[in-house]
């Protein structure tokens, strides 16, 4: 839904001013860029200026909506709805035998960048949840999730030796914590 909600002007170098959804009609935020997203808009601002040229070749009049996603119908530029993004969902499951949805999506968002150890702060700022709790729920904290934490906790533990006066000190020898 926020990618739906894209309008050019919100796109600036580096990062992206991102509509979240939300009762009142959501809450803006600042998200930076993926490493891999200037080469995936230079993507889409092709295909858009492809729709844009379909339009004029049939209507040179054709007002061009600031939305990112957009196709062409008879001369006229629409943007995208979130029905047609439901459909190409489908499709791409229909295709790949994968079930998932837009919200698996957003989930597996949140979820791979606290694999990548991405503090959960911070995953909740860039997801626009307006606590943590929200984005624990999203995360789908498992069993494996619990194990690695004490595995962690228990490699901490073993790199760290306790002397009788209750200073920690670090096994490799150096000088105590």
């Amino acid at each position: 839904m926020e990618a739906l909600r894209l309008n050019i002007s919100d796109i600036e170098l580096g990062h992206l001013q991102v509509l979240g959804k939300g009762r009142q009609g959501g809450k803006r935020r600042t998200n930076p860029f993926h490493l891999d997203t200037n080469a995936e808009l230079s993507y889409w601002f092709k295909l858009r200026d492809i729709e844009v040229e379909r339009a004029k070749a049939k209507n040179p009049q054709v007002v061009v909506p600031d939305s990112l996603l957009i196709y062409e119908r008879n001369g006229q530029l629409y943007p995208y709805q979130r029905t047609a993004i439901d459909k190409c969902l489908k499709e791409v499951v229909r295709r790949t035998g994968i079930k998932f949805t837009n919200h698996t999506l957003r989930r597996t968002y949140g979820r791979t960048m606290w694999l990548a150890g991405v503090p959960i702060e911070t995953i909740s700022n860039l997801m626009g949840h307006e606590d943590t709790k929200t984005t624990i729920l999203y995360l789908g904290l498992n069993m494996d999730d619990k194990a690695s934490a004490m595995k962690k906790l228990a490699e901490f533990q073993r790199s760290v030796s306790y002397r009788e006066n209750g200073k920690a000190s670090i096994r490799s020898g150096q000088s105590g914590i």
